[in-house]
């Protein structure tokens, strides 16, 4: 609608006025040229994110994780962290990754609730290995990072992915 509309043209004209910008990766700044061909190069500066102090190995696991994760105690997981709309996030591919393995559950954080066509491949595919957890602590986070198996994130596009850092800071793998 028009709230949309009044919101591009402000950040347009804030990207063409500015005198520096902030890109979090390469391939952000390399869309903002491409959306913005006239700008100039030197004004834009890539400045990576970094992850919280708050993601780390934790040593006894055993002892950190609380009630209401113990759930997951025992279960080989992989994790799926953020959003899954959009085609580029590829969460398909990922229900069909857990369903050709036989041990694995996936465990999904964030991305809101499920919508009706999420369930009905959900409980298609992989209806009892699967967990959604939407929203969750930091702490708890770092908790599931350290118990699972490898975070799976199969995005073809990302501006940068912080899942990603997150899941290497706890020492997760990430395929």
């Amino acid at each position: 609608g028009i709230t949309r509309i009044v919101h591009t043209l402000q950040k347009n004209l804030a990207i063409i006025n500015s005198d520096g910008i902030i890109c979090v990766s390469n391939n952000t700044k390399k869309d903002l040229l491409k959306f913005f061909p006239s700008i100039d190069k030197k004004k834009i500066k890539t400045i990576y994110n970094g992850v919280d102090d708050s993601f780390f190995q934790i040593r006894n696991l055993k002892k950190t994780i609380t009630r209401d994760l113990r759930f997951l105690i025992g279960k080989k997981i992989i994790l799926y962290v953020g959003e899954r709309k959009g085609v580029h996030k590829n969460f398909s591919l990922v229900l069909d990754v857990i369903n050709s393995l036989k041990d694995y559950h996936l465990v999904c954080i964030g991305g809101g609730d499920l919508d009706k066509k999420e369930r009905k491949d959900i409980d298609k595919k992989i209806k009892k290995k699967f967990y959604h957890i939407n929203k969750i602590s930091t702490d708890k986070l770092n908790v599931i990072y350290n118990i699972s198996f490898c975070l799976l994130y199969p995005s073809s596009y990302e501006g940068f992915g912080i899942p990603i850092i997150e899941s290497m800071k706890a020492g997760c793998p990430v395929i």
